[in-house]
């Protein structure tokens, strides 16, 4: 008979992070995989570090910025979310959630607030983002900002679920606050997911369980996290 699968779950970007393995021993080298990738990801990524990649690139002024592998890899990652989107998700919104308030991590904003009052102006677009492979430079206009939020945690999740199954052989999934994704060999019934309003919340919570054979998922809910309440105009 087959182990039962072991788990670890921990706090990270804001959400949770966890990493379950279908063999108990490979799950110390699963959770320091996953913590590795997290911890690269928050260094090139963060919005809300004065000292990421990511910051540097916004603050540059119009300026092509020098920057590593993982910020080049997730903002591709983004830039192809905008393409098959046709432009709904587009990762020049950074400037926009600022001037909405969302201008640090999730656990540092206030639970409510007075309502908010913006004017409505189109985002820059997800094609006026210079990358350059070969010099490894990003470039966006001055006064644009973007924001990878939309795409970095699942991006995080499927490159951290890939390098626990190369290095373990085990098969593996890893949530990133409700971003899932799979690798190695799969549970014979599939990986169950239970879906629910809240990612945290336990087994027994209402919703329903799906299996995940391959691949990944993300759920999205406006129960935990939410901006209501402002009032927009032309």
């Amino acid at each position: 008979m087959s182990p039962e699968p072991a788990s670890a779950t921990f706090p990270a970007l804001g959400t949770t992070a966890t990493a379950v393995v279908t063999e108990p021993a490979s799950l110390p080298q699963a959770r320091a995989i996953l913590e590795d990738v997290i911890a690269d990801l928050d260094r090139s990524c963060s919005r809300f570090r004065d000292d990421s990649e990511l910051t540097h690139v916004n603050e540059a002024a119009g300026r092509a910025v020098k920057v590593g592998p993982t910020l080049l890899d997730a903002i591709e990652v983004a830039r192809r979310a905008a393409r098959l989107t046709d432009g709904d998700v587009d990762p020049t919104v950074g400037r926009s959630m600022r001037l909405l308030g969302y201008d640090r991590d999730f656990t540092s904003v206030a639970k409510s607030g007075a309502a908010l009052t913006c004017v409505v102006e189109r985002v820059p677009g997800w094609k006026t983002i210079d990358v350059d492979h070969s010099a490894r430079t990003v470039r966006v206009a001055e006064g644009v900002q973007l924001d990878l939020d939309a795409t970095a945690k699942a991006f995080a999740a499927d490159r951290a679920a890939a390098r626990i199954a190369d290095h373990t052989g085990v098969g593996v999934l890893v949530s990133l606050g409700g971003d899932l994704a799979v690798a190695g060999p799969t549970p014979d019934d599939g990986w169950p997911v239970h879906v629910t309003d809240n990612h945290a919340s336990g087994p027994d919570a209402p919703g329903e369980t799906v299996a995940i054979r391959c691949g990944g998922m993300a759920t999205s809910s406006t129960t935990v996290a939410r901006y209501v309440g402002f009032a927009a105009r032309e």
